[in-house]
């Protein structure tokens, strides 16, 4: 199976293993603009790499489905989780088998359904959306013009009539993929900013046919290119890998990065997808998924948790913080930093008691910075991880980060690629 990876992957080989940088273009993986994913090359060195035969593999935080997509090349069954269900479709749609001669006729049926129907927005359609998403929004702003909003909504009618569930998916995810396109405003940095002159150059519904078209039609010849991975199974669960009943799978390799703690609130990030949709439909939805997350952000409030017996490390770092209590834009990220690695502990030991006995765990993450304190994450993880029985097999900095503007948007902060055993 490794000769269907190289020819999916071809030179796009990149420089940092924990970056998508070059894979972003990679059939499947250019559907749709991932900037947390790492590379298809971390996931097969691991299994490649590994000891012994890789059977299984799992991934708790899916993301993309980088590793339920790359293990499906590489002929490996693979079990990920996540808990955003627009990303959990995003890699579902990604590794079903199709017909491909199915799709393409029930494409041209959803376009063709809507083509010729009356183009008057009624507020009332969208009214599960929050004020600011379509015009005339509030205080002058909008993310998406009325025509705009209503072709999406005639498009998610038409979607929903079709019978198959896997084709279905792969339509409402090409759709999600079109929105930021043609919406006023753009994803940058931890959230969202309006475009430069967007009331001046407005988007219309015919750019977001002509997007949705692009899409689709660049989604079918991959498909059509490498449908054959598909003999391999990749599951993806909706599920908060932090719920006490959740058992994991036996398997061989777990490759996986989690959000770092940098204070990123990641369902801001598909806030737009999420609600457009429907997958959320009020604001306590949106709260609620904001709570499953992992602990990297205090966006929301949570009940904060510590570790009983706390690394060194940690317990150092969360000091330093502490007496930069009043250089801190929210006092109470010492304890989000703990809570972050008492969750992460508890994922750890999870993970202990299902890896088989040459098992192995990947973990990539990266570190951050609060008033001039670095949370070293990886070397955090790997104390945690040797009071856990693991051996730290490779503990390395991939690469450097940079810090926000406030700290000087340098490239000081180190991203880990962790390798328990």
């Amino acid at each position: 199976m490794t000769a269907l990876f190289d020819k999916w992957i071809g030179e796009s080989t990149p420089v940092f293993l924990g970056t998508n940088h070059l894979s972003q273009e990679l059939p499947f993986s250019s559907w749709y603009r991932f900037k947390e994913a790492f590379s298809p090359e971390i996931v097969r060195q691991a299994i490649v790499d590994h000891p012994a035969k890789v059977e299984t593999c799992i991934d708790p935080f899916s993301g993309s489905g980088t590793t339920a997509l790359t293990a499906q090349f590489l002929g490996v069954p693979s079990t990920s989780f996540e808990v955003n269900p627009f990303l959990a479709d995003l890699g579902r749609a990604k590794t079903e088998c199709y017909d491909i001669d199915e799709l393409r006729s029930s494409f041209r049926s959803v376009i063709e359904s809507t083509r010729d129907q009356e183009n008057s927005f009624d507020r009332n359609s969208g009214a599960w959306l929050p004020e600011t998403f379509v015009e005339p929004g509030k205080n002058g702003k909008w993310l998406f013009n009325a025509d705009v909003a209503h072709q999406v909504f005639q498009f998610r009618d038409a979607i929903s009539r079709i019978k198959d569930p896997t084709v279905k998916r792969l339509f409402e995810v090409i759709l999600g993929s079109s929105l930021i396109e043609n919406s006023n405003v753009v994803i940058n940095g931890k959230g969202r900013r309006y475009r430069r002159n967007w009331q001046q150059r407005p988007k219309t519904k015919y750019d977001l046919l002509d997007t949705l078209q692009v899409r689709a039609e660049r989604c079918f010849l991959d498909i059509e290119s490498f449908n054959s991975k598909s003999a391999t199974p990749a599951r993806i669960e909706l599920q908060d890998v932090r719920d006490e009943g959740l058992c994991f799978p036996e398997f061989d390799v777990s490759i996986f990065s989690p959000p770092y703690p940098n204070s990123f609130d990641y369902t801001d990030v598909y806030n737009v997808e999420l609600w457009m949709l429907g997958y959320l439909n009020n604001r306590n939805q949106n709260v609620d998924l904001r709570k499953q997350t992992l602990t990297s952000h205090v966006q929301v409030s949570k009940t904060f948790s510590r570790l009983v017996d706390q690394p060194r490390l940690l317990t150092e770092t969360v000091a330093q913080l502490r007496l930069q209590e009043d250089l801190l834009w929210d006092k109470r990220i010492p304890r989000m930093i703990e809570t972050y690695f008492f969750e992460m502990s508890n994922l750890l030991e999870k993970l202990a008691k299902s890896k088989k006995r040459n098992g192995r765990v990947w973990v990539v993450v990266g570190n951050s910075q609060y008033a001039g304190v670095q949370i070293e994450t990886g070397r955090i993880l790997a104390e945690i991880a040797k009071g856990l029985g693991y051996t730290v097999v490779k503990n390395e900095i991939s690469r450097k980060l940079r810090t926000s503007p406030q700290q000087g948007g340098s490239p000081r902060l180190g991203e880990a690629v962790l390798v328990l055993a």
